[in-house]
């Protein structure tokens, strides 16, 4: 840049490599789509804004992929990235540009980058820099980069990030969320492998190698396991409930667009001080808030899941804006989960039922610290240990498993 400013002529391998390092760091900077970049044009860069409080200049390009719904792309650059790009349009280009052209990176032949060519740039200087040598740089990955680390922001850092970058918020999660689509091809390929295993499931007539159903009567051997059952660790209690769940449909059912008993607990617990004061959200809103629990989190990039758990919110609210309930600040024995009748708080039908179906695998009541241990590791059980307290929870259990002992 220096002999240039001397005015001594450069070869065009110098001028592609001024060029390149100016295009790719203001490409990085911005994770910008490299559409901006090649279509940035000199009256443009002329015009360029300077924000006083930011120390950056931002020059605004007319023609770029979502033009149409996203309005016109920025590129921003911090004072010294402006300044050699300033010396680069007053001392580099003008050796080299064809005449009439109008776009701020051209050739070494002195023309425009032919549409779609000049993302090339990215992974050709990444490379001869030797950043990543194990992969290959693009801009598509420095997008998903960026996009990934926006979504364990807030709402209004990663609302202002997508906005920068010009693609929607569904975009965003649906394309270049990496740890999100990760936790999907996990729970998928779980799901994947139970079902193999199943299928090669050798018959061994009575052998023991699958564990039988237990069956609704208690025999012998049963309630010989299940007086130890209280003692075991709590790792192998929760093995052997498992065993049941393999060969139940749930997982599967839980993929499906339709919320179960344990989806409304979450969800009610979640979005507790907005259905409490009778708040109407909106969907962008609600989705925000989602991303914040690991349970609702899975179900932010599925349209119908996202639809369902906004209607049931919008039901549960509206209900509450009906009967013109709205709570006391700082009372803190309102509960989420529960309805409030005469002198007793009443269970929650879905929080009852998420509960219900939870121990119906357990052959005999755990011991109360391992039972209110289940509770907070799981994540449905932990909103209502939260929002009922670990006395309620245990007294629900406990008459769960006494009515069942009255109906055997």
């Amino acid at each position: 840049m220096a002999e240039a400013i001397n005015h001594r002529p450069l070869s065009k391998a110098e001028f592609t490599t001024v060029r390149d390092y100016l295009l790719v760091t203001a490409m990085y900077e911005n994770g910008s789509r490299p559409g901006p970049i090649e279509n940035a044009k000199m009256s443009r860069f002329k015009q360029a804004e300077y924000t006083k409080s930011k120390d950056r200049w931002t020059i605004i390009v007319d023609e770029h992929k979502t033009m149409r719904h996203q309005g016109p792309a920025e590129i921003t650059m911090v004072k010294r990235l402006y300044g050699y790009t300033k010396l680069y349009v007053q001392h580099v280009r003008p050796c080299f540009v064809a005449s009439g052209k109008e776009h701020l990176f051209i050739k070494d032949d002195g023309h425009a980058f032919c549409k779609g060519t000049i993302g090339r740039r990215v992974a050709e200087v990444f490379k001869r820099a030797g950043v990543r040598r194990d992969v290959r740089v693009t801009a598509t990955k420095i997008r998903k980069l960026f996009s990934s680390s926006a979504a364990e922001m807030s709402p209004t850092k990663k609302r202002a990030t997508n906005m920068h970058m010009r693609h929607n918020e569904t975009t965003a999660d649906s394309n270049y969320v990496l740890k999100l689509n990760t936790n999907q091809a996990s729970t998928a390929h779980q799901l994947m492998r139970s079902i193999i295993n199943e299928s090669d499931q050798p018959d061994q007539g009575n052998s023991s190698s699958k564990a039988p159903k237990r069956p609704r009567e208690p025999d012998s051997s049963d309630s010989s396991s299940a007086d130890d059952y209280e003692n075991l660790p709590l790792k192998t209690v929760l093995d052997k409930a498992a065993e049941k769940e393999d060969d139940e449909p749930t997982s599967v059912e839980n993929l499906s667009s339709q919320l179960d008993a344990g989806d409304k607990v979450v969800v009610e617990s979640v979005f507790k001080k907005y259905i409490e004061s009778g708040k109407l959200l909106t969907r962008h809103d609600a989705r925000s808030k989602m991303w914040a629990d690991p349970y609702l989190r899975r179900y932010v990039v599925k349209k119908e899941k996202v639809k369902k758990i906004c209607d049931y919110l919008r039901y549960k609210t509206n209900h509450v804006r009906q009967l013109m309930h709205v709570p006391e600040e700082g009372d803190e024995q309102s509960k989420v989960a529960t309805l409030s009748t005469r002198s007793r708080r009443q269970w929650d039908a879905n929080a009852t039922r998420a509960i219900e179906e939870h121990f119906s695998r357990f052959p005999k009541m755990p011991a109360r610290s391992s039972m209110l241990k289940f509770f907070e590791e799981d994540p449905v059980l932990s909103h209502v240990l939260k929002s009922e307290g670990p006395n309620r929870c245990y007294e629900k259990v406990k008459n769960l498993f006494k009515k069942r002992s009255q109906q055997e």
